[in-house]
């Protein structure tokens, strides 16, 4: 191999890491603006339930499970239309309590799906009914940056190949200088929440 291919080499390399790198920490960043957004708007009254650990039990969980059900589909003895099916919640506590199910045989008795994030603070949850509108996440994508905005600005076209792609707010600016083998790349996003039904959403806590 010549030293101009390896050079090159080198240069995808060092591209294709920085990419990974910075799509990564705008997805921490927007997880942990989503949520924050998404507690302070939580209107659900939120039970106390019990803290899973390494000893929990399958039992456990589900009956964590119903106290939060009961809590955000009745509010003032009126049903509220909502029922939670989405758990956000500490990592370690997603695992303890999927390891519970799991040794429990109860995994298919389980009325939610757990998401383990480092969004989430310490001994708290998050729940929300993800069936029905509750809030959305408002977000542009350039198309003169964005190559999915791009594929979608003419869909009759590019059909098959957006329903292999997730939706996507990342935009990806590339600029080439006069210099050789130097690049300039820029990663931006623009996002927010808006809150619609604060009754689908539950903010709480776990006991000692």
């Amino acid at each position: 191999m010549n030293s101009r291919l390896a050079d090159v080499g080198r240069l995808d390399a060092t591209l294709q890491v920085f990419l990974n790198k910075s799509v990564a920490k705008l997805a921490n960043f927007y997880d942990k603006a989503f949520l924050g957004a998404l507690t302070s708007g939580a209107g659900a009254s939120a039970p106390t339930i019990s803290k899973i650990g390494s000893t929990a039990t399958g039992i456990d969980v589900i009956e964590n499970e119903l106290k939060i059900i009961d809590a955000m589909e009745v509010k003032n003895d009126v049903d509220t239309g909502f029922t939670p099916n989405t758990i956000f919640l500490p990592r370690a506590d997603a695992t303890a309590i999927k390891i519970a199910l799991a040794k429990s045989n109860l995994l298919d008795d389980s009325n939610f799906e757990y998401v383990g994030t480092n969004a989430i603070a310490a001994d708290h949850y998050l729940a929300m009914d993800l069936q029905n509108p509750t809030a959305t996440v408002e977000k542009y994508a350039d198309p003169n940056y964005s190559v999915i905005a791009a594929l979608e600005a003419e869909p009759e076209a590019n059909s098959d190949l957006l329903m292999q792609l997730p939706q996507s707010f990342i935009n990806v600016k590339m600029t080439e200088p006069d210099e050789p083998q130097r690049s300039y790349v820029y990663v931006f996003a623009e996002a927010n929440v808006n809150i619609l039904e604060p009754n689908g959403i539950l903010y709480g806590g776990y006991s000692a």
